[in-house]
């Protein structure tokens, strides 16, 4: 996606403190203060609870959350190289989200009857610039809502080094070399890669 002639874009959190957002336009969030932009970075079926990391530098057409005061802020508009695997689908014109597409069981953010959470969708409309969770069914399994769970500060990414300092190994989300990854997301050389 190019980007278009605005300096910034303009992003409304209410009252609940959170919502989901997205933007034709490649953003930068480090110096906004009230507010935290995160990608869904992985998900435990084990547990049901999606893996949320916070990132500053946003691609065009990223999927995201947002965490913050309740208000309107003005975000920068910034070309980035970033690039985050990332679960989380935007949405750029108004749409309706099915229940399941394509082998994926997709959930939109709502403040229901368990708290604001990722519920399955039921045919939910999504307004422009926005996003949905987007599962693989067999992962999702039954599960009606999606709790999220911050990644530790001192795992998120924040900059990558030089490939040419390759080590090989592969470290958990918390921090810790792993031997011999199973299933799942994992950081290598400075990057995340996911295992299926």
């Amino acid at each position: 996606m190019a980007l278009s002639d605005a300096e910034t874009a303009s992003l409304t959190v209410s009252s609940v403190g959170m919502a989901t957002y997205c933007s034709a336009d490649a953003l930068d969030f480090s110096d906004v203060s009230g507010i935290r932009a995160y990608v869904a970075a992985g998900f435990n079926p084990d547990n049901g609870r999606l893996l949320l990391m916070h990132v500053n530098e946003v691609p065009a057409g990223t999927g995201l959350v947002v965490k913050g005061t309740a208000g309107t802020y003005s975000i920068p508009v910034k070309p980035t190289d970033f690039y985050y695997l990332n679960l989380l689908k935007p949405v750029f014109e108004a749409m309706t989200v099915p229940s399941a597409s394509d082998g994926y069981a997709n959930y939109v953010l709502a403040d229901g009857e368990d708290g604001l959470l990722f519920y399955r969708s039921d045919d939910a409309t999504l307004s422009a610039n926005r996003a949905y969770l987007q599962l693989p069914a067999a992962a999702a399994g039954a599960r009606q809502f999606i709790e999220c769970e911050e990644a530790d500060e001192a795992t998120a990414i924040s900059s990558l080094r030089d490939g040419s300092q390759s080590s090989g190994e592969y470290y958990n989300l918390q921090g810790q070399r792993v031997a011999h990854p199973a299933k799942g997301l994992y950081i290598k050389d400075g990057k995340k890669v996911l295992i299926k």
